[in-house]
């Protein structure tokens, strides 16, 4: 069990919308890319990671809430979590508890314990019986908000959704007893959803003494929405993206129906599907 340390007040610190931006850069060139690699192995030599017993691994398909989830633990628990880049880059680092970032390359100014890390898939070489925690907003709209070109691109959808049911059936063969924390019950707009929402992912996380930083988070809910960036939804670019009622709901009904087929042999995916409802005129 991990005693929590945090506040639950507002952090001062975290993702900015410069170092996203950098981030995404970095991606996209591939000297910088190279530069930004050798500096995450000199940063994982010089000031390796004190894991936590009973570190966890969230796992999330892009674009499903992990930002908010990690930013909650940390306000709550006191302690760090890393991004899918191991907390060493920009934009990826913990959310809540470090100072803002001043420069392109973030190191992190304070060193705590490292209580999750945020995975898009699974690495087969790290953390082996590491508990898993799926983070899970409704499928169809955590596939359709990635695939920025889903609109146009028809393929993109159908391996967005495969990557999705892959990320699953990855997790069930590292554990039988993948816990789920569900995005929705996290920004409800009932803040008792919230509060329990809060509460059952403490306990997944072997969190104790949490409840005092708890009732001060839910108190300053709208702040900390505000404080974390968080949004769901990416806007298009172009009015040529911007989707017809009619495809969206077919696009919805094609993730669904997949996802209910694969859930014959993936027994988390169909806790999802009777989760959502995902029937083929699931709207």
């Amino acid at each position: 069990m991990i005693t929590a340390r945090g506040t639950g007040k507002p952090g001062v610190g975290g993702m900015k919308r410069i170092p996203i931006l950098w981030r995404n850069l970095v991606s996209s060139n591939s000297t910088t890319k190279l530069i930004y690699k050798r500096l995450e192995r000199v940063w994982r030599k010089t000031v390796p990671q004190k894991i936590l017993p009973g570190c966890v691994i969230l796992l999330s398909y892009p674009r499903s809430g992990s930002h908010w989830t990690r930013y909650v633990i940390e306000s709550i628990t006191g302690y760090r979590t890393l991004g899918a880049r191991d907390g060493v880059g920009p934009g990826d680092t913990s959310l809540w508890i470090d100072t803002p970032i001043s420069s392109k390359v973030h190191i992190p100014k304070i060193q705590s314990g490292v209580i999750a890390i945020k995975r898009h898939k699974l690495r087969k070489f790290e953390l082996v019986g590491a508990p898993i925690i799926l983070v899970v907003r409704n499928p169809s709209k955590a596939i359709i908000s990635h695939c920025l070109d889903w609109a146009t691109n028809p393929e993109a959808i159908n391996q967005a959704t495969i990557e999705f049911i892959d990320m699953v059936r990855s997790a069930e063969s590292r554990t039988k007893n993948i816990q789920i924390v569900y995005f929705e019950d996290l920004v409800s707009g009932d803040r008792t959803i919230v509060y329990a929402a809060i509460e059952d992912l403490m306990r997944k996380l072997g969190v104790v003494s949490y409840e005092k930083a708890l009732n001060c988070f839910t108190s300053e809910l709208d702040t900390h929405a505000k404080r974390s960036f968080l949004t769901l939804e990416r806007p298009t670019t172009t009015s040529t993206l911007a989707p017809s009622h009619k495809d969206l709901i077919l696009t919805q009904s094609l993730i669904n129906t997949r996802i209910c087929s694969a859930s014959n042999e993936i027994s988390t995916l169909r806790v999802l599907v009777d989760r959502y409802d995902l029937t083929d005129d699931n709207s």
